[in-house]
């Protein structure tokens, strides 16, 4: 939804140009950033498990941060589940560096 607001908030005309398209779904991911290293581990989790990373060694003050960030979301199909938004599953990198 938010994204569709952004869209909405630049465009000039309708229909709405690839380029504005383009420009408000950068402006919606930049809003997300940026991400620390331990944020990135947790994400990482939440994508491989599809739930949100409560093991005693995480704080829950971290994973509540994430959800107040809306860094994840959680979805409701049958059961509970998380994942991580869907623009910034290419900024997760890896657990090496």
């Amino acid at each position: 939804m938010q994204v569709v607001m952004e869209i909405i908030t630049q465009a000039e005309s309708l229909p709405v140009d690839q380029h504005t398209i383009d420009s408000s779904t950068r402006e919606m991911r930049n809003s997300l950033l940026p991400l620390s290293d331990d944020e990135r581990r947790l994400l990482r989790r939440v994508t491989e498990t599809h739930q949100l990373p409560l093991s005693g060694q995480d704080p829950w003050e971290a994973v509540a941060e994430l959800l107040n960030r809306r860094l994840v979301l959680g979805y409701r199909n049958g059961e509970q589940w998380y994942d991580v938004h869907p623009l910034l599953t290419g900024d997760l990198g890896d657990d090496e560096g």
